[in-house]
């Protein structure tokens, strides 16, 4: 969204529910929003600031790490809970990673793949594209669920993923906040 300043990007979980809208107010400049069709769209993600990545798989936890993230005041997009019927949902992942914040990948036994790559390859060529315009680049945070094949061995967008920390978690423990 134009307009949206965030003030840093988060170098953890920590840092980004610290810089939670409830808890730091972003700074929308409504002239720089715009109008028309897309105006509705693009105000109601002013406030977003994580993308959760997730294969279907995983999406019991992927909805338990949403809902504790979201108790610790963060706006957390999530592809089955946001997207409703008849619309473009390709160009909505698309926008929905152009404005995040950060973006959390959820990997299970299986490693990330299917759409979740092609989450992954957007993120990363924003996160590249940022930083080659001495911009903040948004945080990438894998998540592993445990017993993650090698990601060398799968998908180049995958092995990318090893370039940020990578947090365990399992489903039994507290969320990783």
């Amino acid at each position: 969204v134009a307009g949206l300043h965030l003030p840093h990007r988060p170098d953890s979980l920590d840092d980004l529910v610290a810089t939670a809208p409830d808890r730091q107010q972003a700074n929308l400049a409504p002239a720089q929003v715009g109008t028309g069709p897309d105006a509705a769209l693009a105000g109601s993600l002013s406030g977003r600031s994580i993308f959760l990545s997730y294969n279907r798989e995983n999406a019991r936890d992927a909805m338990r790490l949403r809902d504790a993230l979201r108790d610790e005041g963060l706006d957390v997009f999530m592809d089955s809970v946001h997207l409703v019927a008849g619309e473009s949902w390709l160009q909505r992942l698309k926008l929905e990673i152009a404005q995040a914040q950060a973006v959390v990948v959820l990997i299970g036994r299986e490693g990330p793949r299917g759409f979740v790559l092609d989450e992954v390859g957007w993120a990363l060529a924003r996160h590249r594209r940022a930083a080659a315009a001495g911009e903040r680049p948004p945080a990438i945070f894998p998540v592993s669920l445990g017993g993650v094949p090698d990601l060398r061995s799968l998908d180049p967008r995958a092995a990318s993923l090893l370039d940020f920390q990578v947090t365990a978690w399992q489903a039994d423990q507290p969320v990783p906040v």
